[in-house]
């Protein structure tokens, strides 16, 4: 978390000096329990949506694969989701601004596609159609958060690889 933004911490030291006033205070217009589960409830919320997720985010495979897919100018009424990419479906949707076609056989795709798969489903299809790798990418479903992931140190063995291939 070396990006936190600066009005984060500045928020977060504002919210930790009013629990402790909270804490200290004599008497209150509202019962003090009220108080203090308000502002943690109040200082953990901005905690985690300015500094938590969005460093997390730019792990998730849908955010990456939009991010090249919008770059590159990829066609998108071409591109297919195939397989077991679902955890990058709504990312993928969101930041891509298109709601791309799930396929769950490769009979329908035609020299010129464009398809995003799993690594798994990546081997299958070369085996199916001739590919040619156009991006590879590792991702992780943040919804799915564990402490392996959440460790710096054993990341990068819990991101799985993904792939976007052009149909030949």
């Amino acid at each position: 978390f070396k990006n936190i933004p600066l009005v984060a911490g500045i928020i977060a030291g504002c919210c930790f000096v009013v629990f402790i006033l909270l804490i200290l205070a004599k008497s209150l217009p509202f019962p003090k329990i009220l108080a203090i589960c308000l502002f943690t409830s109040i200082g953990l919320n901005v905690f985690l949506n300015t500094a938590f997720y969005p460093s997390l985010l730019k792990y998730q495979a849908g955010n990456i694969a939009a991010k090249f897919i919008n770059e590159n100018q990829l066609p998108k009424e071409k591109l297919f989701v195939y397989g077991d990419v679902t955890a990058a479906r709504n990312s993928l949707y969101f930041y891509g601004n298109y709601f791309f076609r799930k396929i769950s056989n490769t009979d329908s795709l035609k020299a010129g596609d464009y398809v995003l798969a799993s690594q798994e489903d990546y081997k299958q299809l070369g085996k199916e159609r001739s590919v040619g790798t156009i991006f590879t990418g590792k991702g992780f479903p943040v919804t799915k958060l564990n402490f392996k992931f959440i460790n710096p140190a054993t990341r990068e063995g819990e991101l799985e690889p993904f792939y976007i291939v052009l149909i030949k």
